[in-house]
């Protein structure tokens, strides 16, 4: 899966997208390392350092080792290409003229019936939104679930505005255990001014959310939704945390479990941490989200964020 490397030649990092066949060019010496591809992918597949990476065979540099790719993460959605990329620094070709082409997005969940189109959220919505082993681990695994026994599933996320200090809010509209099931997922306009990560994780606990009530819907007990936060704190807490991860895979172990603690104030075990415990990680979610300097963020925020 992902992205096997051909050859490194003249400047220029070769490597082959399993799923379609293209050829993907990487040329480090018309790289300006703006970051623009890393913030468009959808996939978490690209990621900007001030020193390498090092620890994994899947990891391959360019651009020296500032620029580099995750190759399981890759799927071939060619949108970090131009106008995206302002130099055409990156590009694909036909491997066979008769081959797939890049014109859709392999691997993306044709489920997903809409996601927000401003440059601040859309980003972070849509690698929560790319559903795979690859990415969300374990969560795929319950999304496939329900998905499988429900079988007509769509998912709209949209921004809005939500009451009080909600970060989002979803609602599941079903026709009946074999019908059509709707999930609309509401973030709020506020994070537009937060990281990537922050967003993200947002939507995976929506998400989560989600799957409860479909579990519910098909009659599963145990998903009552005045329990869902006890139970994502209690049962399903590592399987969103590592989801977060699998989707940044630079992102610390620690900024990844604050960013699950959000919305779980409630529960029994965030209860149980003490004063200290509950600031630190307060504090360091706190660096990504509005205000803070952690995270991929917006180039171009809303003025409300400043």
């Amino acid at each position: 899966m992902g992205l096997i490397p051909q050859y490194y030649d003249a400047g220029k990092a070769v490597f082959k997208v399993t799923q379609t066949g293209r050829i993907m060019t990487v040329d480090s010496i018309e790289c300006i390392v703006c970051g623009e591809c890393e913030y468009t992918c959808p996939y978490g597949a690209i990621n900007l350092v001030s020193s390498g990476v090092t620890g994994t065979d899947n990891v391959f540099y360019v651009t020296n080792e500032t620029l580099f790719f995750y190759a399981n993460a890759c799927v071939g959605c060619e949108l970090c290409t131009a106008p995206v990329c302002p130099t055409n620094a990156i590009y694909f070709e036909d491997e066979d003229p008769q081959g797939p082409g890049g014109d859709s997005f392999p691997g993306f969940p044709e489920i997903i019936d809409g996601v927000p189109e401003d440059e601040c959220t859309k980003p972070g919505v849509l690698k929560a939104l790319t559903l795979s082993e690859y990415t969300v681990g374990a969560l795929y695994s319950l999304y496939q679930e329900v998905i499988g026994e429900l079988e007509d599933v769509t998912i709209t996320v949209i921004v809005a505005p939500l009451p009080g200090n909600l970060a989002g809010n979803t609602v599941v509209q079903t026709t009946g255990p074999t019908g059509h099931t709707t999930i609309t997922i509401t973030i709020s306009p506020i994070l537009a001014c937060s990281s990537q990560e922050d967003i993200a994780s947002t939507v995976l606990h929506e998400l989560l959310h989600a799957i409860f009530r479909m579990k519910d819907i098909l009659g599963e007990p145990g998903f009552p939704t005045n329990q869902h936060h006890e139970l994502m704190a209690s049962t399903y807490f590592d399987t969103l945390k590592n989801a977060l991860m699998n989707i940044f895979p630079t992102l610390p172990s620690s900024a990844a479990e604050a960013l699950t603690w959000e919305g779980l104030s409630a529960s029994t075990l965030w209860q149980q941490k003490t004063y200290q415990e509950q600031q630190a990680i307060l504090s360091l979610g706190d660096n990504y989200q509005m205000g803070g300097s952690l995270g991929q963020r917006c180039p171009t925020p809303p003025a409300n964020c400043l």
